[in-house]
């Protein structure tokens, strides 16, 4: 049976010279819709209540405004994983324990934010840019912690707590980030995705234990 698609809610007109934002929040809506492939600069300038030419005034193009919507998505993963990094651990935990529940939990929270926004976090591999420590904004300005800078944070953690090899640091991002990526992949595109959300989740936690277990 097909499914009834509602029609797009619009942005509001933007005002005091915050078009940029609106064109982004524009784009975000799209992306959620449809991933990457359903943005439009034409279509976030009708959104955001503007004339297309208004919207090339800020972005030359629609990879530009594809790159933006990136950037704010990362910045949203960003902020999933930095409040993962902050959740309460059980009491009792030693200093190198504690440093591997944060990997762990760090790696749910990404794999969480993949299945639950699916059209975004398809923007993340949008353009084939190498991931960074930190995120810039359109306007050039910080833009929020990248995804990838905090999890070179906890291995640095892992390394001061002695719950990771400081010669097997070098490196150690990559095993962890193809291994969240692979698990998003499988849960939204592969055979786990007919596995009932609890059993999605134990095979997350139980592949994450394993892979920290072998830093």
């Amino acid at each position: 049976m097909a499914k009834t698609v509602s029609a797009p809610r619009r942005q509001p007109p933007y005002h005091h010279g915050n078009l940029a934002q609106a064109l982004v929040a524009a784009g975000l809506e799209m992306a959620t819709e449809g991933g990457p492939e359903a943005l439009s600069l034409r279509e976030a300038a009708r959104r955001a209540g503007v004339s297309p030419t208004a919207a090339y005034r800020h972005f030359e193009d629609r990879d530009a405004l594809v790159m933006a919507v990136k950037v704010a998505v990362l910045a949203q993963l960003g902020a999933a994983l930095r409040a993962a990094t902050r959740s309460r651990l059980p009491s009792g935990l030693d200093d190198s324990e504690r440093a591997r529940q944060r990997l762990i939990g760090i790696g749910r929270a990404y794999v969480d934010f993949a299945i639950a926004n699916p059209g975004r976090y398809r923007m993340i591999f949008a353009e084939a840019t190498f991931p960074s420590d930190r995120l810039q904004g359109e306007d050039g300005k910080d833009a929020g912690e990248s995804p990838y800078g905090i999890l070179g944070e906890v291995l640095d953690q892992m390394v001061v707590a002695s719950a990771l090899d400081p010669e097997r640091r070098t490196g150690a991002e990559i095993p962890m980030w193809a291994l969240v990526h692979g698990l998003s992949s499988l849960i939204l595109e592969g055979p786990y995705q007919q596995l009932p959300r609890r059993e999605q989740t134990a095979l997350v936690q139980s592949a994450l234990e394993l892979v920290v277990s072998g830093l």
